[in-house]
């Protein structure tokens, strides 16, 4: 289970990167005004959570009795890492974004799509506060 969670948060990256970098390989049925915008705060609001889970497990990993699951993770709330994790998703939504303006051709550079990434990235980690609060509130 350790080596899936960390596993996910490379593959998950390099599959966002891939669709935003190319061409999609499915026609959108409807298209809104603001859609994207909600498609890239969902995707970058799971990108938070999935590197969260991925700096956890690796700094849990160093404490050899740590009983963990998903339910003490999240139970267990790590300001710093929700923080890396944050800055990291960050990151890569501006290198993407600066990717779209200067290597890909068939899509283009929109400072609203960052701000959608901060967007989704801030919902992130407050859902991962909301759920490790009522889990603690729960446990006792």
């Amino acid at each position: 289970m350790k080596h899936l969670l960390k596993g996910v948060a490379p593959v998950y990256t390099l599959v966002i990167a891939y669709l935003s970098l190319t061409s999609l390989p499915f026609p959108i049925p409807f298209e809104l005004s603001f859609q994207d915008k909600v498609y890239h705060a969902i995707a970058y609001s799971i990108m938070a959570i999935v590197w969260y889970f991925f700096f956890y497990v690796g700094y849990v990993s160093k404490f050899p009795d740590y009983s963990w699951n998903i339910k003490n993770i999240l139970e267990d709330f790590s300001r710093t890492v929700v923080i890396g994790a944050m800055v990291l998703s960050f990151i890569i939504g501006v290198l993407i974004e600066l990717g779209q303006g200067y290597f890909s051709q068939n899509r283009s550079m929109d400072i609203f799509d960052v701000f959608a990434n901060v967007f989704g990235i801030i919902i992130g980690a407050l859902l991962l506060y909301v759920i490790s609060k009522m889990l603690q509130i729960k446990k006792s």
